[in-house]
């Protein structure tokens, strides 16, 4: 988060990525910074999608990312403090992660033959935590912007550890099928032992940790549809923020090519989520406090909006 005084507070960072990004004529450190909602969506005519960004009340809508090519580009990562944005595109042959600092070309930020994806930053803007897929499965592993050097989080390399999240104190959340069901697991440094966080009453996916660390927001289908979820984790009350704005003939059971689409996060004051519905049939975005109230729209297009 930065401060009032030195510019416009950012609204939304992690997953979901609003944040706050320079003008685009100026650079990103010497510009004043304004929030915006990253995302991705395919434009007309293109065979793969752009990344966009908006302004928190859905205006200003602009390109930051053309599509290039294959399945295009999403999941994008912008840094904490706008310098730079981290997303997955299918430019380099298969998912990779490119890097784009201000208006400097696209170049890739992951070197090796497999697939990377989901990269998010720590709260410092320090640290990288990314999926790293190859025969063997999903691992989570870090590294920094500047170097090329990669850390594998855990040790143990067995359960498809997928979307990983940073709590506050520097620990990481992700989800994964171990017991046979997606569920949400901490851990509180590299190679500790995880806690089970939620209940296994449904396939529990896409977290994202509050800004104060004491609740932790994610998708799941145990109602048989893609609810908004926020757990509190000091006392274990969960609440479904999206039961009343369903789309009733929109069903949804996790799937290998549907989940990846779905993010959420939080304001930097956790004051507010940004999230995904199909309400109308296709991704939208969306707006609402933790305890359900001040939901708000802001997309309606005919294309999905998705890894926002």
């Amino acid at each position: 988060m930065v401060s009032p005084s030195r510019s416009l507070c950012a609204v939304f960072v992690a997953g979901l990525a609003f944040v706050q990004s320079a003008p685009q004529s100026e650079s990103p450190v010497e510009a004043k910074l304004e929030s915006r909602i990253y995302f991705a969506r395919q434009l007309d005519g293109d065979r793969g999608r752009s990344i966009l960004s908006v302004r928190p009340d859905g205006t200003g809508e602009r390109v930051e990312v053309a599509y290039k090519s294959g399945m295009g580009e999403n999941n994008p990562a912008p840094s904490p403090d706008g310098s730079y944005l981290l997303f997955n595109t299918y430019r380099y042959g298969g998912w990779k992660i490119a890097k784009k600092a201000g208006q400097d070309a696209v170049e890739r930020w992951t070197l090796g033959a497999d697939y990377y994806t989901n990269p998010a930053f720590d709260t410092k803007g320090t640290r990288v935590a990314f999926g790293h897929t190859s025969r063997s499965g999903t691992d989570i592993s870090v590294r920094t912007l500047s170097t090329s050097d990669e850390a594998a989080w855990a040790s143990t390399k067995a359960h498809d550890e997928r979307v990983p999240v940073w709590t506050p104190d520097g620990g990481l959340v992700s989800f994964d099928g171990r017991s046979g069901k997606q569920q949400i697991y901490l851990q509180p440094t590299k190679d500790a032992e995880t806690k089970l966080l939620s209940d296994g009453q449904g396939n529990d996916f896409a977290p994202a940790m509050s800004p104060d660390g004491q609740r932790v927001a994610f998708y799941s289908d145990r109602t048989g549809h893609a609810d908004l979820m926020v757990l509190d984790l000091k006392t274990n009350e969960l609440h479904n923020l999206t039961a009343d704005i369903r789309n009733e003939t929109t069903p949804y059971v996790f799937g290998e090519r549907t989940y990846w689409r779905l993010k959420v996060a939080w304001s930097p004051d956790g004051g507010e989520l940004v999230f995904l519905s199909p309400r109308d049939g296709n991704y939208e975005l969306f707006v609402v406090r933790p305890d359900g109230t001040g939901l708000r729209r802001l997309t309606t297009t005919a294309a999905s909006e998705i890894t926002p």
